[in-house]
């Protein structure tokens, strides 16, 4: 049992991220033709309905996790989060990228982890107020961007926010998390670093916070 666990998580790994890898060079060599598709089927494969079936799917992994259907938990999940990255290739490559997406995105990563982690979090296998601190940081950075509007608009500051290489290893140490504490519970042999990788993920997080402020790039034109 232990090893099928391992072998499973690895094997929907690596067919996952293959699949990505294929539909990048599909989508990179027929991109007209994919925007078409696209927008015939907006509901399915619009990037912002890809990116609210990863979250469904992700939700729905805890249930089935809840229910004991563990192996079948740790697929959808990792599927879930593959999703992620399928989103915003497709996003890209159709130019149909948009504003609701781009708040989208990140809220619905932030909800496709902590869910879980609150979850395991409750049943003692993660730092409560580890998760609870971890909670508070998300919120503060998916606000941040109206928070940075308003204080622009009304206090004339000169303030931008953008995604950070901080960000990114947040949000997938969180995701890889989650996966890490299926395989706890299911007893497969790893050791209990569970708390380590949080604090890691904590970390992370508020680092992303605080490199997300940047000063915004004036523009002068050189008179000749």
């Amino acid at each position: 049992m232990e090893v099928m666990d391992i072998i499973l998580v690895v094997f929907t790994t690596l067919f996952c991220f293959f699949s990505i890898v294929l539909s990048y060079e599909t989508i990179k060599n027929n991109k007209d033709s994919l925007r078409k598709v696209v927008l015939k089927d907006t509901y399915i494969l619009h990037p912002n309905a890809i990116t609210t079936g990863g979250i469904l799917l992700a939700v729905c992994s805890m249930f089935l996790y809840y229910f004991q259907f563990t192996h079948l938990a740790i697929v959808v999940f990792i599927i879930a989060a593959f999703m992620d990255v399928l989103d915003g290739m497709v996003a890209r490559a159709t130019g149909l990228v948009t504003d609701v997406g781009k708040e989208l995105d990140p809220f619905c990563d932030k909800i496709r982890y902590l869910l879980s982690l609150i979850y395991f979090a409750q049943i003692d296998i993660l730092f409560n107020e580890l998760v609870l601190f971890l909670v508070v940081v998300d919120v503060f950075g998916q606000l941040s961007r109206w928070i940075v509007d308003f204080a622009n608009e009304h206090f004339g500051l000169n303030i931008s926010i953008a995604a950070n290489s901080f960000g990114k290893l947040k949000t997938v140490l969180a995701l890889f998390l989650v996966v890490y504490c299926f395989l706890f519970l299911q007893k497969s042999g790893v050791l209990n670093l569970t708390n380590e990788i949080l604090s890691v993920v904590f970390c992370s997080a508020i680092l992303s916070v605080i490199f997300k402020f940047n000063k915004k790039a004036s523009i002068s034109k050189k008179i000749v």
